[in-house]
């Protein structure tokens, strides 16, 4: 699955690698939490706008805190909170 393997990619600082699994998967199938990943990829990259962009879309989609794992749900408010640092505003793009 891109999604997996791109996360794992992100875990080992592989970043290209891991935008590029995004892209794809996101071309086969767009969803919120492809997109937010894709905001994490792209924040670790320093690509502040793209990831605000990609962050907006995963809201758009209507991901939400509650529909992620357990585990997940600490990264998705750290991104948030970076996003609405970084760019300033609600972080919903």
């Amino acid at each position: 699955h891109l999604d997996s393997r791109a996360l794992v990619y992100l875990a080992m600082g592989r970043l290209d690698e891991a935008n590029r699994d995004l892209d794809a998967a996101i071309a086969v199938a767009p969803n919120g939490l492809y997109y937010f990943h894709k905001a994490q990829v792209l924040l670790s990259l320093d690509r502040k706008p793209e990831a605000k962009t990609a962050w907006g879309r995963s809201r758009l989609l209507g991901l939400q805190t509650h529909q992620l794992h357990p585990l997940e749900r600490p990264v998705y408010e750290q991104t948030e909170q970076k996003l609405r640092q970084v760019m300033g505003g609600s972080g919903e793009g």
